[in-house]
């Protein structure tokens, strides 16, 4: 069995496809990485623009409830309604020039503890000023305000810019792991991946087989092993080149770095980046025994690269681009690719998501899985397919 496994796994490495797929894999990674330093980099040259805009709108929205009370004609309650409009908003002024103070001192801890406290005052304002954060559509700012308060009750150094978080924990939980179950990650596997059976077919090398392993079930057992271990490799190689890249140019900050968990702005957690990582990395392989099984399945039914690779490849990207149509939400729950992206899974953060979808999700997928296993022992067994 331990030659099978080490004989696959050197067919998996020695394919040109699979080299150039994992060149373009670290290459993404790179770009990855490139990209958010930049954004990273730029926040303040951007945010004080910014902050000055704000400024400047809350000044004219100011002079325009000054003239609106100097009105002979206003009633009592809406004199009274501007004057509380006016007081609340020099208040929010004078946080922002303290703001735009802490950001060209580069302070950031005292730039995002000011930031936690306009979201806290603004949250709740029933009317007048609308933050910039805050979605007009009536999303609360309960996630980041929430996020501040854990980051500064566990004095954990914040990141330059909140959204797009640098320091190599942090970046890790964000913005890497959900790179790692995206859609274009999950094509490139399916693309790495695909022909580990139907390349048998194809290249007339599976009569070898039945000269060297006995037991049939071996067979898929070993492919199995090889393309779920191969999986896990890479994502784990290219978690730890971002880590350890991120770690030496911005620090390694901490692993207690703060996840938001949920979509529901009323049921909303938090979890240390550690543990979540902990819990993305076992779904993860859960995600990866059920692509794996796929595969090797539809590669004994179809026989041909192009086709498993192509209508895989083809089935997913689509399920991707039409998953949030109404008529596909209603049912999102029982589609089993609704499932693979470990990221959206754990954190919870799609509309039918809870704290049991990774239960079901988990139970699902390893149905799934052994039923795709027991179709392809049935079929190298008793159509002698191998």
């Amino acid at each position: 069995m331990k030659k099978i496994i080490y004989l696959e796994f050197l067919k998996l490495i020695n394919n040109k496809k699979n080299q150039a797929m994992l060149v373009f894999a670290v290459l993404l990674i790179g770009v990855q990485l490139y990209s958010t330093n930049q954004l990273s980099n730029r926040f303040i040259d951007t945010t004080l623009p910014e902050l000055e805009d704000r400024i400047s709108m809350i000044s004219s929205e100011q002079d325009n409830a000054k003239l609106e009370m100097e009105d002979s004609g206003i009633d009592e309650e809406d004199k009274k309604f501007l004057s509380e409009y006016i007081e609340k908003t020099d208040k929010i002024l004078n946080i922002i020039y303290q703001q735009r103070t802490a950001l060209e001192q580069s302070n950031m801890n005292q730039y995002w503890s000011l930031e936690k406290t306009i979201l806290e005052f603004t949250d709740e304002m029933d009317d007048g000023y609308q933050h910039p954060d805050v979605d007009p559509m009536n999303v609360s700012s309960k996630p980041r305000i929430m996020k501040l308060q854990y980051i500064f009750d566990n004095q954990i150094e914040v990141d330059t810019d909140l959204d797009i978080p640098v320091k190599a924990w942090s970046s890790l939980g964000e913005i890497t792991s959900s790179f790692l179950s995206s859609v274009n990650f999950i094509l490139l596997l399916l693309v790495f991946f695909g022909d580990l059976t139907s390349g048998d077919y194809e290249n007339k090398s599976r009569f070898l087989y039945s000269l060297t392993v006995k037991k049939k079930a071996n067979i898929l057992l070993s492919k199995f092993v090889v393309s779920l271990m191969g999986m896990f490799s890479i994502v784990i190689g290219l978690s730890l080149m971002n880590f350890i890249i991120q770690g030496l140019m911005n620090g390694f900050g901490s692993p207690l770095s703060p996840i938001v968990i949920g979509n529901d702005p009323n049921n909303l957690s938090i979890t240390p980046v550690s543990l979540f990582l902990l819990s993305y990395i076992t779904y993860s392989l859960v995600v990866f025994a059920f692509i794996s099984m796929l595969l090797i399945a539809l590669g004994i039914l179809i026989k041909k690269n192009i086709i498993v690779i192509g209508s895989s490849v083809l089935v997913y990207y689509g399920f991707s681009l039409i998953q949030d149509h109404p008529l596909v939400k209603e049912y999102i729950q029982y589609i089993p690719l609704s499932y693979l992206d470990s990221f959206s899974v754990i954190s919870q953060s799609k509309g039918f998501m809870n704290d049991t979808t990774w239960i079901v999700g988990s139970l699902y997928l390893v149905i799934l899985s052994i039923a795709l296993f027991l179709l392809s022992k049935y079929l190298i067994k008793e159509k002698n397919l191998y």
